[in-house]
């Protein structure tokens, strides 16, 4: 995989908890050309004026406010992250040999690692998370952008809770360590029938006891073969991939999907601002939204009026 970042498998986000931009800003001529190009190739939006200068509006009024709505992009999508694997001494994941003797995946005694501070390429992190004693001193040790994303209930739960300083490596080209962002993690455990499945014994007589949710993803996980970002093969992933160039920073043109949102707004006479949720819509914007707050832009009127 190289020096890139590394993407939770499941959904497709990158440690960093995505783009922390809808598109970059250096760039934003560049975009509202592209769109402006598809428009009229497909005869939309004709009669406007300065159709060009109208699509840049939403794009600007985006990088004006320096972000993304809220629940959106970098520490708001997922702050906490889910590693799973084995760790030598100094953070980086080491190969576990099996019981038989062969170097293949081993879940049975795989560490689970509550996870932040995303840094640099390839899944680092340089944060554990550990529950705080009783009667610990509480220290807020989050800086003021990821102070801002947190609502209450979060800031009510994570003064249970205290980061660590100690690095952890989920590089997939790096050894057996793997790592998700923590809702995917216990949505996953959540929706699986774990109980409804065969016994173990019927795939490993010779390891037939029941093993714990972790280690069971651990094993599927490691021993597929990783794709760009460490996205697994057979995971249809609706494009997400393609906002991942080295590193994952924003979201248009790699989600760009046009159905018309944004051509009817504007021909609706919408303008710059009130065109935001439209560009977000067709820019599927949802893919890099928390679970719990998606739900309002799937209510966004963009219809001609």
């Amino acid at each position: 995989m190289g020096f890139q970042d590394s993407l939770c498998f499941v959904c497709g986000v990158a440690a960093t908890g995505g783009p922390g931009s809808f598109y970059a800003s250096r760039r934003l001529n560049e975009a509202a050309q592209l769109i402006d190009a598809e428009f009229r190739e497909a005869g939309l939006c004709e009669d406007v004026e300065d159709l060009q200068q109208v699509i840049l509006g939403p794009f600007v009024t985006l990088f004006n406010g320096k972000e993304l709505p809220k629940g959106m992009g970098r520490k708001a999508y997922s702050a906490t992250w889910i590693g799973l694997g084995y760790w030598s001494e100094d953070g980086q994941p080491r190969f576990y040999r099996s019981r038989s003797g062969q170097s293949l995946p081993d879940g049975r005694d795989v560490e689970v690692r509550r996870l932040r501070g995303a840094e640099g390429y390839c899944g680092q992190f340089n944060r554990i998370v550990e529950d705080r004693a009783e009667g610990e001193e509480y220290e807020d040790d989050y800086d003021d952008e990821e102070d801002d994303e947190r609502d209450e209930e979060e800031k009510e739960a994570q003064v249970m809770e205290k980061n660590v300083a100690e690095d952890t490596v989920c590089d997939p080209d790096e050894g057996s360590a793997i790592f998700l962002c923590e809702n995917c993690y216990h949505y996953l455990e959540a929706w699986l029938d774990t109980a409804g499945l065969p016994a173990r014994s019927h795939a490993f007589p010779d390891d037939p006891e029941d093993m714990p949710f972790a280690g069971e993803l651990y094993e599927i996980v490691s021993s597929q073969a990783r794709g760009a970002g460490g996205l697994l093969p057979d995971f249809e992933y609706d494009g997400i991939e393609g906002t991942l160039e080295q590193r994952q920073d924003s979201i248009f043109p790699g989600c760009w999907q046009p159905k018309g949102h944004l051509a009817k707004a504007i021909q609706g006479g919408l303008r710059d601002a009130a065109l935001v949720p439209a560009l977000l819509r067709d820019g599927r914007a949802w893919m890099f939204t928390r679970p719990d707050m998606c739900a309002p832009l799937s209510h966004i009127n963009t219809s001609i009026h």
